[in-house]
């Protein structure tokens, strides 16, 4: 066959052809893959707790014998343990407390400090009362009110 008029048409069936052969794979390669990105998020991060029947069930790991569990809270501790033991490695305690400006410090500790002190006296105070049923605080009222005057 030689080339003329008659090859342009061919041109557009293969072009055709193709979008009709390879679009659709292409689409569902694309779906297959967000469909298992998705399934495999959803089994790395949940449930939370295990569901299923505690029949059979292995220490640090995701599945038992009937269910299932998310893959990092099913490893939180040893998940936990590991940084630990990294940042550790990475950062001293004599690194943090080099770093730390003590008069800025002092006055951050110093305002927490009186604010806890504050509340923690309050809250005994309050149990004292209820537990004197008032006379303590009828005595307290008095004693004050002598101070005054």
């Amino acid at each position: 066959l030689g080339a003329g008029a008659d090859d342009e048409p061919l041109a557009a069936d293969g072009a055709a052809a193709w979008l009709v052969w390879f679009a659709p794979a292409v689409l569902l390669g694309a779906f297959a893959g967000y469909l298992t990105n998705w399934v495999e998020l959803r089994m790395t991060f949940r449930p939370y707790r295990y569901r299923g029947l505690s029949l059979v069930r292995w220490d640090n790991s995701p599945f038992g014998l009937l269910g299932w569990q998310g893959i990092v809270p099913a490893k939180a501790r040893s998940i936990a343990r590991e940084l630990a033991a990294l940042t550790e490695k990475l950062i001293t305690m004599r690194d943090l407390l080099e770093k730390i400006d003590e008069s800025k410090a002092g006055e951050v500790f110093h305002d927490r400090f009186h604010r806890l002190l504050d509340d923690k006296i309050d809250d005994i105070l309050d149990q004292y009362v209820k537990d004197n049923r008032g006379t303590a605080w009828t005595l307290a009222k008095a004693f004050i009110r002598e101070q005054l005057v």
